[in-house]
This record gives structure tokens, C-alpha cells and sequence, in this order.
């Protein structure tokens, strides 16, 4: 899709020397929404094409996805993926952030990833099982971080920070519009 976010961070994993592979759901007509059952070996198919393509030797593979794309990431994350996928001595992928998904205590297990659990502490709902999840991986002696999204003022510059296409008029016209239909306080948060 190519938000701000997720431009950023495949700028800033690239100046980190990752490889980085983006694939979208196979739907991209509906709710756009990733389908584990028909997503994953697309997945693991695209994996294999660029390892392939690219001559890459065998990496850990990192997995990043929010929302139904979070619970795509814990799909993989429960597998036991070809060892190209994976380090030696592991069967699984490295590591995997959810962003603003929670996930089933039951799921996790004793092989289950390096984990973070991204989330808004606003959205009360993916918020209440980050606690839980973080105790059950700590039980499981599963590397585990938490990474809040807290709510941030709109300013001028704001858009045009993040999008680097964008500039300072045009962002401050955004946050301008915003604040005149109401949709922002007085000290610019939603």
C-alpha cells in the first residue's frame, strides 16, 4: 500500500542492510484484508522467489504486519517454515512485530519468535491483551516487547514530515481543514 509508516520503515530497514520483501493480501478488490488460509503460501512462494532471484544466502526472516496483516505474521510465526526461512537450530521464523492485533494466548508456544506487541493504548480492546500475551511469551521464556502508539498532535509540518512527497502548504491545509471541521481539539490531537 505504501503508507507513511510503512515507507519509513523499509527506508530505515534498508540503511540497516535488510532485505526487505513487502506482499499484500490477495485481496485487493474487498476489505483488502490479508486470508491466512490463501495468504500464506503466497507468502512463503514470495519469500522463496526473491531469496531465489536475489542469491541471497540463508537469513532469519523478520515478519512485520498490523492488523488482519498481524494475525498473518502470527500464522507464520507458528509454522515450521523450509530452512531457508530460518536459522540454524530453528525451525521458525527470527522475529515478528504484530502491530494492533491481539492473538490468541493458547497460539503461543515454547518456539514462538522474538515478539513485539505494537499497539494504540486508546484502542482499549488490542490493548487488554497486551499484558496477557507478554506474560504467556515471559512464561514460555519468549524474548517479548511491547511498543505503544500514543496519540500525537497534528501541526503544520505534520504530513509533510512523514510524507516526503507532500509539502508544508499542503500539509498545512490538511491539519487546517481538520481543525475547522472539528475533527481536532484546540491542541491538535483527534
Amino acid at each position: 500500500i505504501g503508507l507513511p509508516i510503512e515507507r519509513r520503515i523499509v527506508r530505515e530497514s534498508l540503511k540497516r542492510g535488510f532485505t526487505v520483501v513487502a506482499v499484500s493480501s490477495i485481496d485487493q478488490h474487498g476489505s483488502k484484508c490479508w486470508h491466512p488460509d490463501v495468504d500464506v503460501a503466497r507468502v512463503i512462494a514470495a519469500l522463496e522467489h526473491v531469496l531465489h532471484q536475489a542469491k541471497l544466502p540463508r537469513l532469519p526472516v523478520l515478519a512485520l504486519g498490523a492488523s488482519s496483516g498481524g494475525r498473518m505474521v502470527h500464522e507464520l510465526a507458528v509454522m515450521d517454515l523450509p530452512p531457508k526461512f530460518t536459522v540454524p537450530g530453528r525451525k521458525r521464523l527470527a522475529a515478528v512485530a504484530v502491530q494492533i492485533m491481539p492473538i490468541p494466548l493458547e497460539e503461543f508456544d515454547a518456539e514462538y519468535p522474538a515478539t513485539i506487541l505494537w499497539h494504540m493504548p486508546r484502542d482499549a480492546r488490542s490493548a487488554a491483551h497486551i499484558l496477557p500475551a507478554k506474560s504467556r511469551l515471559r512464561d514460555l521464556n519468549r524474548p517479548v516487547k511491547e511498543l505503544r502508539c500514543n496519540p500525537q498532535p497534528l501541526h503544520r509540518t505534520y504530513f509533510s514530515d512523514w510524507m516526503p512527497l507532500l509539502n508544508t502548504t499542503t500539509s498545512s491545509a490538511i491539519v487546517l481543514a481538520l481543525t475547522e471541521a472539528g475533527i481536532l481539539d484546540a491542541k491538535g490531537f483527534l
